[in-house]
Parts: C-alpha cells; structure tokens; sequence
C-alpha cells in the first residue's frame, strides 16, 4: 500500500530559501530602524498658535525650564521634553511623560500649549492621518 503525502505541507528547498530571505530582509530593516532613532529631533512649544521655543533635543544635556504661560512649565533634559507643571485641573499632559521621539506630541488643552517633535528634512505641510 502507498503512503499518501499531503501536498500542502511538504517544505521544498525553494520555500527554505524564501523564509531565509524574509527573515534576512526583516532582519536589515529592524536593524536600520535602530539605527535611525540616533538621529536629530527638534523640539517645538507653541503657546495660542504662537512659537516661543524651538530647539534640538541632542544638543540638551543640561536641564532647562521653559515657562511659556504662568502655571505651566515645560521641562527640557537628556534629549527629552514634557510637561512637568501645570494649572489645568486634570494634569494630563504632566502624566503623558517626557517625549523623545520624532512625530510625538504632548498637548494641554486647557492652556493651549502643544510641544511637537520633528525630524530635520520633513518637509510635510499635509495631513498626517485622515480619519472617516
């Protein structure tokens, strides 16, 4: 009597050659992506629509305290910024944290401050997302 294979779990050498490249080429992006976080990230606060601090992160070692409206202070340190004061009643952009990365945002609403992080060379004027 003949064994009977099932067809759609045999492995060839050519789907072992297609898994490695998947994995070699996954493998390279990550490591690329790793590589790019090192890069320069400026910082920008605006106060009602207004820009009153602007600054690369990695060029901050030292602390710095930004005060762009009375209650509110905006902490700059070891390539990070947040909010770490503030006189709006639920403190949630103190509890957002620092920021570090390009595209992240912390807002305080009731102030009308926002801190936006960049990449140098994006040159984006356009939406960043739509949503329906």
């Amino acid at each position: 009597m003949k064994k009977q294979r099932n067809s759609f779990l045999h492995i060839t050498k050519y789907d072992i050659i297609i898994l490695a490249a998947v994995l070699f080429i996954s493998t390279v992006f990550t490591g690329i992506r790793s590589f790019r976080k090192g890069r320069l990230v400026t910082a920008t606060v605006i106060c009602n629509g207004n820009t009153v601090y602007s600054a690369v992160l990695s060029d901050k070692n030292e602390e710095t305290s930004i005060t762009p409206k009375d209650g509110v202070t905006i902490t700059v340190k070891d390539g990070r910024i947040g909010f770490t004061e503030s006189s709006c009643k639920t403190h949630e952009c103190v509890k957002c944290g620092m920021i570090s990365k390009p595209h992240e945002t912390a807002v305080c609403l009731p102030n009308k401050i926002i801190i936006v992080l960049s990449a140098p060379g994006n040159t984006s004027d356009g939406y960043d997302a739509v949503v329906y």
